[in-house]
């Protein structure tokens, strides 16, 4: 049985996908868990919501009603209908769970919606050319290095990296999720034409296809690399960079 109020959203629920025959066996099996009560108050809770659910015909209910998963919520229609004091130990765990937002919190909430800027939208595309030259200046260049320092320190301190065992049951996913994209993300945060998105979705390049494709009387599929850097420009999609990594043994 799972009860929890609606508007919980970190609390997850396995929801069963319940046969004819199973809501059966899962509106019994509600039944007989509501029998066993740890206080007074839950005592007449559960009491109420097992009467209420004897009222229910399980042959009535479908997979769409929660009930037929053993899941009650507080829109659940039995608690609903449930008086005051017991809905409100219905909803007791929800109301203790919740901790009060200080003020100065919320403050900032408030300061970063009002006066919020989008800063790429001033930003002008530069034609920035290679010639062996930083493009930043080197405080900023200072800068990259100690958030790349910065990464570098939480992920050495990573419980999935702190011996040779743990590195090596991590598959290729850990790493490119907890080492090559906060990495590449400290080394190309704020770049002179704006912010670069990393995509990990390993979706078809575009340009990778374009240039397969080039001279070809057959389509073939452009490449699918684990992780893309991607820009934004004039309502188009740049495709900036590829990362592609393999397991070694």
């Amino acid at each position: 049985m799972v009860m929890f109020p609606e508007k919980m959203p970190w609390i997850i629920s396995i929801v069963r996908t319940p046969r004819p025959r199973k809501i059966i066996e899962n509106i019994n099996d509600l039944k007989e868990l509501l029998e066993h009560s740890t206080s007074a108050a839950d005592t007449n809770l559960y009491g109420a919501l097992k009467q209420a659910l004897e009222k229910i015909r399980p042959s009535d209910l479908t997979w769409k009603d929660p009930k037929a998963s053993m899941v009650l919520s507080d829109t659940s229609d039995i608690v609903k209908n449930l008086k005051h004091r017991q809905k409100g130990t219905f909803l007791e765990p929800k109301e203790n769970m919740i901790c009060v937002v200080p003020d100065l919190i919320v403050g900032k909430c408030d300061d970063f919606v009002n006066n919020f800027t989008n800063l790429n939208a001033s930003r002008a595309m530069r034609n920035i050319f290679y010639n062996k030259n930083w493009k930043e200046s080197e405080a900023e260049l200072v800068k990259v290095t100690d958030r790349i320092f910065n990464t570098l320190g939480k992920i050495w301190c990573n419980p999935a990296f702190l011996t040779h065992a743990s590195c090596s049951e991590q598959s290729e996913g850990i790493y490119v999720t907890e080492v090559i994209i906060p990495l590449l993300r400290s080394s190309l945060g704020n770049l002179p034409n704006g912010c670069i998105v990393l995509s990990t979705a390993e979706r078809e390049s575009l340009a990778s296809k374009a240039r397969r494709n080039i001279g070809m009387n057959e389509i073939r599929m452009g490449k699918k690399p684990n992780v893309m850097g991607l820009l934004k420009y004039n309502e188009q999609i740049i495709e900036l960079l590829y990362t592609e990594s393999s397991a070694t043994t």
